[in-house]
């Protein structure tokens, strides 16, 4: 899916989370090769997604268009 997303132009600078139950290194590595940005292992806190999201947007916000 990740691959997909990378190939539409509106798409490549989207930040691409994995959200799975599968934590184990090689499937962080996996999820980043496929060109997720970051792999979050299920269960996720609510309030460590939204810290996470808070933090992208702030991110975004300083990044020029």
């Amino acid at each position: 899916m990740a691959q997909q997303l990378r190939q539409d132009a509106n798409l490549r600078r989207a930040i691409l989370i994995a959200l799975t139950g599968y934590g184990q290194e090689s499937d962080r590595q996996r999820s980043h090769e496929a060109g997720f940005d970051l792999h979050l292992v299920k269960p996720v806190e609510p309030q460590q997604l939204q810290d996470l999201l808070a933090k992208l947007a702030d991110r975004f916000q300083a990044v020029p268009q």
